[in-house]
């Protein structure tokens, strides 16, 4: 049986605030420790702006997972502004992350792991590189990464048959689906009663990355050709 994969994130603000946030995901890569909600809102419930593509029946699952597994955090932070300085420290059993950096891309990092592990079908296709998940990844970064844990999931799945076109349309696809996922959630926040703005803004940053994605995949990556291809004799 596979050790629980555990992420600690540290939060440091000017004033000399500081929140830390521990999650957690099983064997299976599911989330199993949410940041805590003591209040389930209602722009969680799967009925309020639901994804027309949802597979989630609401009879079944009351909440939509991925609003659900965010909602914690997005509470604790409602009330602040998205371009508040902090330090971040992102602790792994591997390796340590410290960046200087603004809210939002904090929070947005640590949505990044939650999302894909909260059991929404939509997003399960990225539980993969959430355990294997880099803090404040670049575009170029998120652009190998998503691509490479894809075509690797595909190799196990169905073995080097199929056109490599084949396997990027599909991901396109499911890139595609996750804009559709953020748009929906975008639209939640913005029933809850707040100031701030680092909720939205946070889930826009992981949208913008989507449609960079979805950009690339059309142009057939070809701003990564060049790290692959050596002159001879190099």
């Amino acid at each position: 049986m596979a050790e629980p994969v555990k992420f600690r994130y540290v939060f440091r603000f000017e004033s000399g605030d500081r929140q830390e946030f521990n999650i957690t995901l099983d064997e299976h890569l599911r989330l199993i420790n949410p940041p805590e909600n003591s209040e389930l809102p209602e722009w969680t419930e799967l009925e309020v702006r639901k994804c027309p593509n949802c597979t989630l029946d609401s009879s079944q699952a009351k909440h939509c997972p991925a609003a659900l597994g965010i909602s914690g955090l997005l509470i604790q932070f409602k009330d602040h502004d998205s371009i508040e300085r902090i330090e971040v420290e992102v602790h792994t059993a591997e390796r340590t992350y410290v960046k200087q950096t603004d809210l939002q891309e904090g929070v947005a990092s640590m949505m990044g792991i939650i999302m894909p592990a909260s059991g929404c079908p939509a997003l399960s296709f990225l539980r993969p590189m959430a355990r294997y998940h880099l803090p404040f990844s670049s575009l170029q970064e998120t652009v190998i990464r998503s691509v490479s844990f894809f075509l690797l999931r595909q190799y196990f799945e169905d073995g080097p048959q199929q056109d490599f076109d084949h396997y990027l349309d599909q991901l396109n696809a499911n890139y595609v689906t996750l804009q559709t996922v953020n748009n929906r959630l975008i639209e939640r926040i913005q029933l809850m009663e707040k100031r701030g703005d680092v909720d939205k803004n946070a889930i826009v940053i992981l949208q913008i990355l989507s449609q960079v994605l979805t950009f690339e995949l059309k142009g057939h990556l070809k701003s990564l050709e060049h790290l692959f291809l050596t002159e001879t004799g190099v």
